[in-house]
């Protein structure tokens, strides 16, 4: 799992320069590499860990992001 979704120099420059809309857009972009490296952080955290949804949720609300269930 990759510890920077951002792979470059070049695209964590570009990130500090953006409005709102357009990280949103940004994250958009790379949503699948999200999705898949939170999928595969919730199956290493043991059971009995603190819930790792909590925090994710916390940044869907903050980003006003729904999923169809």
């Amino acid at each position: 799992m990759p510890l920077d979704v951002w792979q470059s120099e070049t695209d964590r420059a570009a990130l500090k320069r953006l409005d709102e809309a357009g990280f949103a857009g940004a994250f958009m972009r790379r949503w699948a590499t999200y999705r898949k490296d939170h999928a595969e952080t919730a199956r290493l955290i043991a059971a009995g860990a603190p819930n790792p949804n909590a925090e994710w949720e916390t940044f869907c609300q903050r980003w006003r992001i729904r999923f169809p269930t």
